[in-house]
């Protein structure tokens, strides 16, 4: 049995957690995230030639797309599931550490650290299922559509494949740009209405699911069906919730946005030597805002599950 949320003590803390613990999380987040990036540019260096990539103005045509890569496509799209699924155990582990720490108090020391425990495994099995169970809905509702409206998605497909691979030299039998007009002009009742489904269910979903890595993280278990039993009898309540929250980083958002733009403006000052010192200075304080911004962003992210959580399972 789950207990009654707390609106303003939950956004209160979701919101103070990475003020006060902005240090945890950069530390606990920081050597993920730098081997994130290492293997996201190590990865397309690999498989990309920029030196071709640099010669073309742009690339009109699936062959042009092709002489840029140093494999095919298969070995290509392979490489980056591959990379995709690095990433999210990455995540998967300091998320655990930092939900962990907010249910459970449970801290964790050291500059470098990477978790790769058994609860980073669950986490990590846990955003895989969400994944599929969003991607499996989206392809459903949107074959379901196509269907319902008699429209066959292979046509678009084909439409498109011959606008790509012909590029901007169109063959006599290839489609030209206006039957891929035309078919996009078809298909567009039963996309937008497929989105729509798609949106009211992923919606409701994302609701019902929202404590799901948080309780996976806490328990030490894939909390799939502990999630819909925790958020049963909630669910206006965890929306207006959840509402707040993404309206209030909105205008943290645009806040930053405001502030990012002065200190950017003044970095590119430089006509005189004052002018010239003022701009570095302006340049190191926006890569700083950056970075507090971007920590600050996680805390939330994973503090509104891990906070909604305890207050469903606790009441505090």
């Amino acid at each position: 049995m789950s207990h009654p949320i707390q609106p303003g003590a939950v956004l209160s803390e979701v919101f103070s957690f990475p003020v006060q613990r902005w240090g945890t999380i950069a530390r606990l987040s920081f050597l993920p995230l730098i081997l994130t990036v290492v293997l996201i540019l190590g990865t397309i260096s690999q498989l990309f030639d920029f030196d071709k990539m640099g010669d073309m103005a742009e690339i009109k045509s699936m062959s042009d797309f092709n002489a840029v890569m140093k494999y095919n496509a298969f070995i290509t799209t392979m490489a980056f599931i591959a990379l995709w699924f690095v990433a999210i155990f990455l995540y998967s582990g300091y998320a655990a550490s930092i939900m962990r720490l907010i249910v459970l108090g449970e801290e964790r020391r050291g500059w470098l650290y990477l978790r790769a425990d058994d609860v980073a495994y669950r986490v990590f099995l846990a955003s895989l299922i969400a994944t599929v169970l969003y991607v499996g809905i989206f392809l459903i509702v949107m074959m379901f559509a196509f269907g319902m409206s008699g429209s066959k998605i292979g046509d678009l497909l084909a439409a498109s494949s011959a606008e790509f691979t012909n590029g901007s030299s169109q063959s006599h039998d290839a489609l030209s740009s206006s039957d891929l007009s035309k078919a996009i002009t078809h298909f567009l009742p039963a996309m937008l209405g497929g989105i729509f489904v798609y949106s009211i269910i992923s919606g409701y979903l994302a609701v019902r699911l929202v404590p799901f890595l948080a309780a996976t993280a806490a328990t030490n278990r894939v909390a799939f069906l502990k999630s819909f039993d925790l958020t049963k009898g909630h669910f206006w309540s965890l929306v207006g919730v959840m509402f707040m929250a993404m309206l209030a980083m909105f205008l943290i958002g645009m806040a930053y946005q405001i502030v990012a733009s002065i200190f950017s403006t003044m970095a590119e000052l430089g006509d005189t030597p004052f002018l010239g010192w003022i701009a570095v200075i302006a340049m190191i304080f926006q890569l700083a805002l950056v970075a507090v911004y971007q920590i600050y962003t996680i805390g939330v992210q994973l503090a509104l599950p891990a906070v909604l959580y305890r207050n469903l399972q606790t009441g505090s």
